[in-house]
């Protein structure tokens, strides 16, 4: 009798499992992710399980990392590097390594760098779970924004746009760069520029003060939130970063604002935001090096 419940058990969760086998996913349907996104979304929040049965070998980071369950994965349709050249037990346990690392998204942004479905398929699930409101139930350990991807990781959407809509109930704002030293406030490149300020005529404890880097508008509020402690970003995406200046200035009208920033673009970001009227003109008292960016000009 219990055999029989288990068998009857089984069969129900295969009942509402949505059962996908590559070979039935229309060609389009899979270059354009018109299905899966939206199943995936779907299992991610709840609604009905899914399992993948047949996919290529790199959805292995797929499944892993937003939980989809699967089976039988084949060969990459055409050569992809380390996947086409590595056996499905090496890719499994290469993924299940990365998980109890908390790693696993590290290892997705890998692998959308090398797929260009997978690529598109992340920036669609990302959007609509940070639309939805979900957000990661804290397995991972590794904040790397390293992939134009890594910015639409949920919870990163939404720690960007707490603190880009914070008040800081000050109209005097010193804008300062990122630190590897966490947090900030323990830095010995902001100590070097407070010194320098002082120098100048400014002092630093006068001005709220913000840090502007990859991840975005952090108030000093945010210094100590535990992904602006364990962050480390190798990629910019300019645009969100200049739209994430927008909001803040939005909500945080500033008499005097003071640029000690070293990245030139968010420089340029802000001198943008002053012919929109959007902000007074920066202050540069300070002559810091710019760290390296050169677009070439006809």
């Amino acid at each position: 009798m219990e055999v029989l419940r288990r068998s009857d058990q089984s069969r129900e969760r295969k009942r509402l499992t949505h059962l996908v086998h590559f070979d039935d996913v229309r060609s389009d349907w899979y270059a354009a992710n018109t299905l899966l996104p939206r199943l995936i979304v779907n299992a991610v929040l709840g609604r009905k399980p899914l399992r993948l049965v047949g996919f290529p070998l790199q959805w292995i980071s797929v499944c892993v990392y937003y939980g989809i369950h699967f089976n039988v994965p084949q060969a990459p349709l055409k050569y992809l590097p380390i996947f086409s050249d590595v056996s499905p037990r090496d890719v499994r346990s290469i993924a299940k390594s990365a998980e109890r690392q908390g790693a696993s998204r590290a290892f997705l942004e890998a692998v959308a760098a090398l797929d260009p479905v997978i690529a598109d398929l992340v920036y669609i699930v990302d959007h609509k779970l940070a639309a939805a409101g979900h957000t990661n139930a804290g397995t991972e350990r590794s904040n790397l924004l390293n992939t134009w991807h890594s910015f639409g990781r949920p919870e990163i959407v939404r720690l960007q746009e707490r603190m880009c809509r914070h008040i800081i109930h000050s109209d005097s704002i010193l804008l300062l760069p990122c630190s590897r030293r966490r947090p900030y406030s323990e830095s010995n490149t902001h100590t070097r520029i407070a010194q320098k300020l002082t120098e100048a005529g400014y002092n630093a404890r006068d001005f709220s003060q913000v840090v502007v880097t990859a991840l975005g508008v952090i108030p000093s509020q945010f210094w100590r939130h535990p992904i602006v402690m364990t962050y480390d970003a190798g990629a910019v995406d300019l645009w969100r970063v200049f739209q994430l200046l927008r909001a803040f200035f939005a909500v945080n009208r500033t008499r005097t604002l003071i640029d000690c920033l070293s990245f030139k673009p968010y420089s340029d970001m802000l001198n943008t935001l002053h012919l929109l009227q959007s902000i007074p003109a920066p202050l540069r008292p300070l002559k810091l090096r710019w760290r390296g960016f050169h677009v070439a000009l006809p």
